[in-house]
């Protein structure tokens, strides 16, 4: 607890200035939004479209957790709670900020992935924060999956900017906030670990190919 305490005083402390730079800081990366905007465009604008959905977001990542631990619901589950938590930290820090979207500041923008309405804040990125917290939370588990799993985060990413709804200083941001949930989330599953055990601990095939739920020192 004291571990993610200081983790959101030193996050509160970091974006305390952003607020007055934000305006500079949208024209000086409008340039750069807009060139990726518009490159591979509109060839590019399916799958990139595919890879800012929502779902994918959230089911992309906890796939790739149950290919890489296959036997446990532990990876699966702590993936998950990572990601729950870095949508409710980006929530927060949205309306800290308040810093309008690129297609706001700039209406020529192509959205291919559509317009947000109901989220109208860009910085951080909560796609950025989410994938990079569930792929820090992969590694640590299984490091040889950084590539797959980073590079899910990095695409997932890219797609904000290509859609015209972040700036990069959102989505460096986002990655970072994203790192850092990784890592307070897997402090915090071991200490749940260590005092009270996962209570689904495995499964996995039996012999006469029925699937048998280890739960403790029981099987069903």
């Amino acid at each position: 607890m004291r571990k993610f305490g200081a983790f959101w005083l030193a996050s509160a402390i970091a974006i305390a200035p952003l607020p007055a730079a934000a305006s500079g800081l949208d024209q000086a990366e409008l340039s750069i939004v807009r060139q990726i905007n518009t490159f591979g465009a509109p060839t590019l604008d399916v799958p990139m479209r595919v890879l800012s959905d929502n779902y994918f977001l959230l089911g992309a990542p906890l796939a790739l957790s149950v290919v890489a631990a296959p036997t446990s619901f532990e990876l699966p589950v702590t993936v998950l709670t990572a990601e729950l938590l870095a949508l409710g930290s980006v929530g927060v820090l949205k309306y800290i900020v308040r810093r309008p979207r690129p297609y706001e500041t700039d209406p020529s923008l192509r959205t291919p992935a559509g317009t947000l309405p109901y989220d109208p804040y860009s910085f951080p990125s909560g796609h950025a924060a989410v994938s990079f917290a569930a792929a820090t939370v992969i590694v640590h588990a299984r490091p040889d999956y950084a590539w797959p799993a980073y590079g899910l985060a990095a695409l997932i990413s890219y797609s904000r900017i290509y859609n015209g709804v972040h700036y990069p200083t959102d989505i460096l941001t986002g990655a970072v906030l994203g790192y850092g949930v990784g890592k307070a989330t897997i402090w915090g599953a071991d200490q749940v670990q260590a005092r009270y055990g996962w209570p689904a601990a495995s499964f996995q095939l039996a012999p006469a190919a029925d699937f048998v739920l280890g739960v403790g020192h029981w099987a069903f």
